[in-house]
């Protein structure tokens, strides 16, 4: 095994004993200091997606500035989609979406790691929060910078190349900004649930 490999399984070692230690509690997040963003008027903003490791419904979804404020706030659907709208400045970006509670359809119990997403950019509608979103989010928060835009799309390959669990990139192309629908909501609960499931053995057996 090359040693680019062998570091970036220590980090998910590491980012997956850090998600079952917080898991009833929210992560920290970092801001790039040599990106200065420029303070405008707050813009409305309204997003949405799926959640799920298994479809969860009865969640409580938090919007949550790159400074720590809460922005808003949602509860997930019998589908298990959200849709929230917030007023963020410029300077509140990237924003991270926390999950808490609800009910996952396919073991009809409460999650047991807290699940996140990142919503990137203003000119972005879909923000879908799963085991594959929170994994990304935990390996920006760890690059040089901590959780910026860069760093997450930096994230998505170094996470999506390796531990993909046979999400086929045909149906669902990016985990986090493909709108969810009948049609490819199949392959990303099997893929979840294969992903959620190695995280909580690998959390269980550390």
């Amino acid at each position: 095994m090359s040693n680019s490999k062998q570091n970036f399984l220590r980090a998910v070692l590491l980012i997956i004993t850090a998600l079952g230690l917080s898991a009833c509690g929210g992560g920290g997040g970092g801001t790039d200091s040599s990106v200065q963003l420029a303070s405008s008027a707050a813009e409305d903003l309204e997003f949405g997606g799926s959640v799920g490791d298994g479809p969860i419904t009865g969640a409580t979804i938090r919007i949550i500035s790159i400074k720590g404020q809460e922005l808003g706030s949602a509860v997930s659907d019998d589908e298990a989609k959200y849709r929230v709208r917030v007023r963020p400045r410029r300077d509140d970006y990237p924003l991270r979406i926390v999950v808490n509670g609800g009910i996952d359809l396919v073991t009809g119990k409460v999650p047991d790691f807290e699940m996140q997403s990142v919503m990137t950019r203003s000119s972005r509608s879909v923000a879908n929060i799963n085991p594959f979103s929170t994994l990304i989010t935990q390996v920006a928060m760890r690059l040089p910078g901590g959780l910026t835009a860069d760093n997450f799309e930096i994230a998505k390959p170094l996470v999506m190349d390796r531990l993909s669990f046979g999400l086929d990139s045909s149906v669902v192309q990016d985990p986090v900004t493909t709108k969810i629908s009948r049609t490819n909501v199949a392959q990303l609960v099997k893929a979840s649930e294969t992903m959620g499931e190695a995280v909580r053995r690998t959390r269980d057996l550390i």
